[in-house]
């Protein structure tokens, strides 16, 4: 995963180890989502 100088995230992965997929992700379009964080009892 890098992040070029125009802001843009280029991630790269296998599926399976068969085929090599790039996606191009651009944070400015992400709209952050809350977590909700389970804490185990006891």
């Amino acid at each position: 995963m890098i992040q070029t100088r125009d802001g843009l995230v280029h991630m790269t992965y296998t599926w399976n180890r068969q085929k090599v997929k790039h996606v191009i992700v651009d944070p400015s379009k992400i709209e952050p989502q809350p977590i909700e964080v389970f804490e185990p009892e006891g």
